[in-house]
């Protein structure tokens, strides 16, 4: 797929690419302006049913008017999404991880990443990288085979930063993720602590209220209302939080 491919040149220093992710089909501005013909078509027909309405149990007026106005409007809506929408492709280096498009490139190195964040969901998947100097780069199913992309990514910044936080970790410093901070004898969430030994339960389980997987912490005096509850997407790094918390509570299956 590589020889296909042109790697800029300024891309060159980052060794051969692993593997390309091309835009999925339909997606970014294609997917837009598909998406707003359709809404224009079925806003065409509305306007038919106003202009020559059917000899046969025409329906009111007032409602095509209404289908065509809110029709026209999201057809409008989706045309603009599509005028700032940008299609890229994701080319994976064994350091770096490089989006193209627009005739831009941009490099986020492994060593660069301060923090990822992943959307948990039984059936799919995105994260979002964030850069040192705050540079983001999302990565979802805009790409082809998006979640087997998200997953190699996951796996590889969790296996960089996991030694590093540990090594902090059994320092004594308190770490922070998010909302949630942790050090050896406690467990912080925003302004409140609890230490390990009072942690009656924790768990990572899916909300279909929320349709997205959360993290409770719960108490042996108060089981029925948790100690808090923080989306795992909200999570920063959260492979590793989830590994140091390990080392002092085990999680409830």
């Amino acid at each position: 797929m590589t020889d296909s491919f042109h790697i800029p040149e300024v891309l060159s220093g980052l060794g051969t690419p692993l593997r390309i992710y091309p835009p999925r089909a339909g997606a970014g501005r294609a997917g837009y302006f598909t998406i707003s013909v359709v809404l224009a078509l079925l806003a065409g027909l509305a306007l038919i049913g106003i202009v020559n309405p059917p000899e046969h149990n025409p329906p009111p007026p007032e409602a095509l008017i209404a289908v065509l106005c809110v029709l026209g409007g999201l057809a409008l809506t989706f045309v603009c999404m599509g005028l700032y929408s940008r299609s890229y492709t994701l080319v994976l280096f064994p350091d770096a991880l490089a989006r193209l498009g627009g005739g831009v490139s941009e490099v986020f190195r492994w060593s660069d990443v301060r923090e990822i964040y992943t959307y948990l969901h039984p059936f799919a998947g995105k994260q979002r990288i964030v850069a040192q100097d705050g540079r983001k780069l999302e990565i979802d199913v805009n790409v082809k085979d998006g979640k087997e992309l998200v997953q190699t990514v996951q796996q590889t910044l969790f296996d960089r930063m996991l030694p590093a936080a540990t090594k902090a970790f059994d320092a004594g410093q308190t770490l922070t993720f998010g909302t949630l901070r942790l050090d050896r004898s406690f467990l912080y969430y925003k302004d409140k602590r609890i230490a390990w030994d009072q942690i009656a339960k924790m768990q990572f389980l899916y909300n279909a209220y929320t349709r997205s997987i959360q993290f409770e912490v719960r108490t042996a005096g108060t089981l029925l209302l948790p100690w808090c509850v923080v989306r795992a997407q909200d999570i920063p790094n959260v492979d590793v939080f989830k590994k140091l918390v390990e080392r002092k509570r085990a999680f409830a299956l």
